[in-house]
């Protein structure tokens, strides 16, 4: 077991026993794209994608980030940004990209505001919060807008969010790309490290697809 201390929560990186827990969820959807279970099995239990997890956790530690989901909206020609923490409404995220592209804010403007709900969003300006070339990404690459999205594969409000970034992709089309980076919190959802792990897995057996298609089915069984 590899137990590491990030930002002072202890992350179990490949925990014992865990195994049933990770795969079952997926396991028809990884025989449906046509990977190895076996392959990918020995894939989580070796570790071999767990700096790479660290890594997008480490981004997310040095951000601020401490709860998932958290978005970042960026606008890739202005550098402008918007953070929230939560499974914000679909209508909030919406009016907030239709202003970033309409280039109507400046940083410290209040971009969206609903008293009713409690909901402020605020334009910032993130250092180094671009894409890199291992990202994974849904949608235009080349794309006005990106989604950044930190998130956890055990998170109920993750889960939720799954769908609100799914109908935003639909909404905004080649003006979005959704970029998902992992932040699994292990003191709260003990398998969810290596649920992160086997997305990197299978990402390496079947691509962009497989990758994509066991993070949708992992949410989707959240929401049953």
């Amino acid at each position: 077991m590899l137990l590491l201390l990030v930002g002072g929560v202890f992350l179990l990186g490949n925990p014992k026993g865990t195994t049933d827990a990770v795969f079952a969820p997926v396991s028809a959807q990884i025989t449906e794209l046509g990977l190895n279970e076996t392959d990918l099995k020995a894939c989580v239990d070796s570790g071999k994608y767990t700096e790479r997890v660290n890594r997008d956790i480490l981004q997310g530690n040095a951000l601020g980030i401490t709860g998932t989901p958290t978005i970042i909206l960026l606008d890739t020609e202005t550098g402008k940004t918007v953070m929230v923490s939560g499974a914000y409404p679909f209508e909030s995220l919406k009016a907030s990209i239709d202003k970033l592209l309409a280039g109507e804010v400046q940083v410290g403007d209040t971009i969206y505001e609903n008293g009713e709900i409690g909901i402020k969003m605020v334009v910032g300006q993130v250092e180094n919060i671009g894409l890199v070339e291992d990202d994974h990404l849904r949608g235009n690459p080349e794309a006005r807008i990106a989604l950044i999205e930190y998130t956890d594969l055990d998170c109920p409000y993750c889960a939720k969010f799954h769908v609100t970034a799914l109908m935003l992709g639909s909404e905004f089309g080649d003006n979005l790309v959704w970029v998902y980076r992992h932040f699994p919190l292990s003191s709260l959802h003990p398998n969810s490290f290596n649920k992160s792990q086997l997305l990197e897995c299978a990402n390496e057996q079947g691509g962009a697809e497989a990758f994509w298609n066991l993070a949708d089915t992992y949410y989707a069984n959240s929401l049953k």
